[in-house]
C-alpha cells in the first residue's frame, strides 16, 4: 500500500486543465510510476468522467481511484469546498474501515502542478518530520 494519496479535484470547467496536469505527470515520470503514491480523481456530481483523464494518470500512478461527490453546492467557494468536504469524509470512511492505510493525503485542483520528479518523496520526508497531523493550509 502506498503511503500518500494524491487527490485531483475536478469540475466540468477544468477537465481540460486537469488533463494537462495528468500529461505533465506522465512527462515527469517518463513511463515509470511514482513510488509510494496513489492517485484519486474526485469529480463534482455533475462533471463528466473522462476515461482519458484516468488513463493519463495511470501512466504515472500504479493505482488510480475515482470518486464522485454527492454534494450539491455550486459557485465559488461553496462548490469546491463542498466537493472537498465530501471527498475527505470518503477518505476518512475508507481509512476507518481499514480499506485504505495512507499516511497522508494531498488534495489539489487543476491549477496545482508538480515541478520535480521526486515531489512525493520530498513531501513524505517533510510529513515524517512534521509535528502536526495537518501540513499546509
Amino acid at each position: 500500500m502506498s503511503r500518500l494519496l494524491y487527490v485531483l479535484q475536478v469540475w466540468h470547467g477544468d477537465v481540460d486543465m486537469a488533463a494537462e496536469v495528468a500529461r505533465l505527470h506522465a512527462e515527469i515520470t517518463d513511463g515509470t510510476p511514482y513510488r509510494d503514491v496513489d492517485a484519486m480523481l474526485v469529480y463534482r456530481r455533475d462533471c463528466p468522467r473522462p476515461r482519458e483523464l484516468e488513463e493519463l494518470l495511470a501512466k504515472s500512478f500504479s493505482v488510480v481511484r475515482s470518486y464522485r461527490s454527492k454534494r450539491h453546492e455550486t459557485g465559488h467557494p461553496a462548490g469546491p469546498n463542498g466537493v472537498w468536504c465530501d471527498m475527505m469524509q470518503h477518505v476518512a470512511t475508507m481509512h476507518r474501515s481499514g480499506a485504505w492505510k495512507y499516511d497522508c493525503v494531498l488534495t489539489t485542483e487543476a491549477d496545482a502542478v508538480p515541478l520535480v520528479r521526486d515531489w512525493p518523496q520530498r513531501l513524505l520526508a517533510a510529513w515524517d518530520n512534521a509535528d502536526s497531523i495537518v501540513a499546509g493550509c
